[in-house]
């Protein structure tokens, strides 16, 4: 899988948008487990990648879409907040399967 700086920088800004997402969970346990889970899968595909794991950062983003469905389906935030990162996800994910 070859570095590309313009996939890096999309993985890094999709980790800062899991870091916001995460902050806006509601702040009960369950919440917090959410986000805590979130920030670990979703923050990690980045660094992954610059490291040269694509497979891991694959496997990272792919944990991170399951988080994100848990979010939608408990309705912990409004399915709005959610469409745009899960679409960035998925697409992050394509990318790097081609890849």
């Amino acid at each position: 899988m070859s570095l590309d700086s313009a996939t890096q920088k999309r993985l890094i800004e999709f980790a800062v948008r899991v870091i916001r997402l995460s902050g806006a969970l509601p702040k009960s346990q369950a919440g917090q487990h959410v986000a805590a889970q979130l920030l670990q899968v979703g923050t990690k595909a980045a660094p992954s990648y610059a490291s040269g794991n694509g497979q891991i950062a694959l496997q990272s983003l792919a944990e991170t879409q399951v988080w994100l469905q848990i979010v939608r389906q408990s309705e912990m935030l409004p399915e709005y907040a959610l469409n745009d990162l899960m679409t960035e996800g998925e697409q992050l994910s394509e990318l790097l399967t081609v890849n």
